[in-house]
């Protein structure tokens, strides 16, 4: 959407929510919320975090051997 003045050009952001459509784990970072322009900023965003998130993960489960990881292909879009 944008919004039209004279002088002004404002675009308005969207919400989308994201997801990793695999079930083979189920923790409480696979998933969230982004705002963004379009789609593909979207999924950029979401996948960033997703990066983020699992890294975090990963450290704390590193002393005891194990990792987790993501398939960025997994990764979901709905605009709400």
């Amino acid at each position: 959407m944008v919004l039209k003045n004279d002088n002004l050009n404002i675009s308005t952001m969207k919400v989308f929510q994201y997801s990793i459509s695999t079930s083979l784990i189920w923790c409480s970072f696979d998933f969230g919320t982004v705002v963004a322009n379009d789609k593909d900023e979207a999924r950029t965003k979401a996948i960033a975090q997703l990066t983020h998130d699992f890294n975090v993960a990963n450290d704390a489960l590193k002393p005891f051997g194990f990792t987790i990881e993501f398939n960025k292909d997994e990764v979901e879009i709905v605009e709400l």
